[in-house]
C-alpha cells in the first residue's frame, strides 16, 4: 500500500472520487483455513482500506464535491458460512463506513457505504476455495453457487450507485435482490439473533 501511494502521489493528489472495491474471499470452515489466507483477507478488504483512506481523506477534504464509496457486503450482517475471515472484514469495513459517517457529518467528502446482496459476477471464480472433504463444507458452496445464478446483474449496483453520486447523498444502501436486502434485515430486526442463526442455517442447508 505504501509503495503504491509512493509510486501515485502525483496523480492522487488531484482525485476526488475513491471507490474501494476490493474482492477476495478464502472458502472453507474456519479450522481448515490457513492463518495466512485469513490475514490476507483481513488486509486486502480492511487494513489496506484504512491506510488508503487514510491518506487520501485530506485530500477529498479540500476539494468540493469528493466522494469516497465503500463496496461492502451484507455478510457484515448475515455470516456466510465458509467465509468467516471474509464476514470479519466486511463487518469492519462497514463500521468503518458508518464510523466516517458519523464523525463527518455533512460536511467533508460524500460518503457512501454500499451494502451488497449477491451480484452475478464472477467473484465465486475467484473464491480461494480450501477443500478439507467436509460434506457440510459441500452443500454450503452448492446453495451459495446457486443463490448466484438467479441473482441481479452488476447494471442493478451501477444504476444505484450513478443516482447516489448524482445526488450527493451520503449514508448506507442495501443493493441487491429484495429478499437479501429488504426482507431479511427487517427480519433480523424483529426476531431473537437465535432465530436468525437457524434460518441462515437452514438456507444454507446446514
Amino acid at each position: 500500500v505504501q509503495e503504491f501511494l509512493q509510486q501515485h502521489r502525483l496523480w492522487l493528489s488531484e482525485v476526488d472520487l475513491v471507490v474501494f472495491n476490493a474482492g477476495f474471499a478464502g472458502y472453507g470452515f474456519f479450522p481448515s483455513q490457513s492463518t495466512e489466507l485469513m490475514e490476507r483477507q483481513l488486509q486486502v478488504m480492511l487494513g489496506s482500506v484504512l491506510i488508503l483512506s487514510h491518506e487520501l481523506w485530506p485530500i477529498l477534504q479540500q476539494r468540493s464535491g469528493s466522494a469516497c464509496v465503500f463496496i461492502g457486503s451484507m455478510a457484515a450482517d448475515f455470516s456466510i458460512p465458509g467465509f468467516s475471515a471474509y464476514n470479519a472484514a466486511k463487518a469492519g469495513l462497514d463500521q468503518f463506513a458508518e464510523s466516517l459517517l458519523v464523525e463527518s457529518g455533512s460536511a467533508g467528502p460524500q460518503v457512501v457505504n454500499c451494502r451488497l446482496g449477491d451480484i452475478r459476477t464472477g467473484f465465486n471464480q475467484q473464491v480461494d476455495r480450501v477443500d478439507s472433504g467436509s460434506a457440510p463444507e459441500k452443500l454450503a458452496w452448492m446453495r451459495i453457487e446457486e443463490a448466484m445464478t438467479v441473482a441481479p446483474e452488476p447494471d442493478l449496483v451501477v444504476k444505484r450507485l450513478r443516482r447516489i453520486l448524482v445526488k450527493g447523498r451520503s449514508g448506507s444502501w442495501n443493493i441487491g435482490s429484495p429478499v437479501q436486502c429488504f426482507w431479511a434485515p427487517m427480519a433480523a430486526r424483529i426476531l431473537p439473533r437465535a432465530w436468525m442463526r437457524t434460518l441462515v442455517r437452514r438456507y444454507y442447508n446446514l
